[in-house]
């Protein structure tokens, strides 16, 4: 799970890149920078070594039915199989990021929280921008666009080909006993944790889905109100951020239900996985409400970069009419209020769940987990959204604790890192000295 470190930077660094200005301070552009920066070079340091893993599995592509096998037999490594693409989306934002690096526009974006209506994206582009910088601008803009569309592919890929081996489309039912077999489960043994953990195998994938809609709302709110992302490209990224974000929601609203059913029958064992899918559970509904809090601003400030256009507007439709945009923002912020309900409840749930197993010392070495981050992060992303939208100092310092919870969580994850590798290094090394 080394992708998880690149994606808890990255959800830091956004929601960092996302702070309202009263909770702004000198110096945090630096941070975001810094904490992006790491993110990009993890994301290829982890990239180049999962690639020679999988070429050293498959014997450099020469038995590739190895690498299958590892995937399929192993309900862990296929649940965590969208880490990967999870950390690609996180650079879409550091992306966009880049691209409105230093320019007014985007502070304004970020103090309004919302389109202002004066329609001034490409109006004022060359004015402000000037020229090496606008051009600098526009192929940033063009990374951030196709990137996120490799995002569209790769996160979509994985989710189908996990969905696919959970229900035997994908190599048959062969591969479903395989997953149970892997599980260490023969002729019902520990069937309770077999259900709770190949339920879970879904939840990064519906995570990855959501902030893949999260991601084209950005892509869109920002971009075009900095005049270098054309209405009719922003149309299609938001449309099918839309459906992507149906996927997200509906999907996490049947997880919710199947691991409710779990959590319910479920003892023993999986009391670890159910704490930590408790967690992803509220990261998913977390990660949901923030896509939908994202795409209703940016269908607002795609109808007011249009403003009195009729051209234009005509070939958008009547979706980004500036009366539909307005409904379509409230009525997206109300969804996300619903959903952030949502995710507090698993919050809740989680935490006095952990705090009765490790009373009662039920809690199993297998609910260690080194993705908490994740999911606080995820929460913190929402929650920032409403302490712009709704100007809420409320949601303002709640995000504030998030992140310094996320922060901390990540702390003390590292610390754990180094001495599970400090312990292997000792072990090696009194293992040489034996056999000497």
């Amino acid at each position: 799970m080394t992708f998880t470190w690149p994606t808890s930077l990255g959800l830091l660094s956004l929601i960092l890149f996302l702070l309202p200005p009263p909770y702004r301070f000198r110096g945090l552009t630096t941070l975001t920078t810094a904490l992006f920066i790491t993110d990009a070079v993890l994301f290829i340091l982890f990239s180049l070594l999962m690639i020679y893993c999988s070429l050293l599995h498959s014997k450099c592509c020469t038995m590739p039915h190895q690498l299958w096998q590892e995937l399929t037999s192993d309900a862990t490594k296929l649940g965590a199989l969208a880490y990967w693409p999870v950390a690609w989306l996180t650079l879409v934002g550091f992306a966009v990021f880049l691209a409105g690096y230093g320019d007014d526009r985007l502070q304004a974006v970020l103090e309004s929280g919302k389109g202002n209506g004066n329609g001034n994206g490409n109006g004022n582009a060359n004015a402000n921008g000037g020229g090496e910088k606008e051009l600098r601008r526009r192929v940033l803009t063009m990374i951030a666009y196709v990137m996120w569309w490799v995002g569209v592919v790769w996160m979509t890929g994985t989710m189908v080909f996990v969905m696919g081996v959970l229900t035997g489309v994908v190599g048959g039912q062969s591969e479903r006993w395989m997953l149970r077999k892997g599980l260490g489960v023969w002729e019902g043994e520990e069937a309770d944790e077999v259900r709770v953990v190949l339920s879970g195998c879904m939840l990064t994938s519906a995570f990855g889905m959501g902030l893949l809609a999260l991601m084209g709302g950005l892509v869109v709110s920002v971009l075009v109100r900095l005049g270098t992302l054309s209405v009719s490209m922003a149309d299609t990224v938001l449309v099918l951020s839309f459906c992507v974000e149906g996927v997200a929601l509906f999907t996490t609203l049947f997880l919710f239900a199947v691991l409710q059913h779990e959590m319910i029958q479920v003892e023993g064992s999986a009391s670890g996985h159910l704490i930590k899918f408790s967690l992803w559970m509220m990261g998913s509904a977390s990660v949901c409400a923030a896509a939908v809090q994202m795409l209703g601003r940016a269908v607002e400030d795609v109808s007011a970069i249009l403003g009195g256009d009729d051209t234009q507007r005509a070939s958008s439709g009547n979706l980004f009419t500036l009366a539909t945009a307005q409904v379509a923002h409230v009525v997206c912020t109300v969804l996300a209020l619903l959903l952030l309900g949502l995710a507090a409840l698993w919050l809740i749930i989680s935490l006095v769940a952990f705090v009765s197993f490790a009373i009662h010392r039920r809690l199993s070495s297998k609910g260690h987990c080194s993705d908490t981050a994740i999911p606080v992060a995820a929460l913190a992303l929402s929650t920032v959204q409403f302490g712009s939208g709704l100007n809420s100092s409320f949601f303002g310092i709640v995000t504030c604790v998030l992140v310094v919870a996320t922060a901390a969580s990540l702390l003390i994850n590292l610390a754990l890192c180094i001495k599970q590798v400090m312990s292997a290094t000792s072990l090696a090394t009194l293992d040489q000295q034996e056999r000497v």
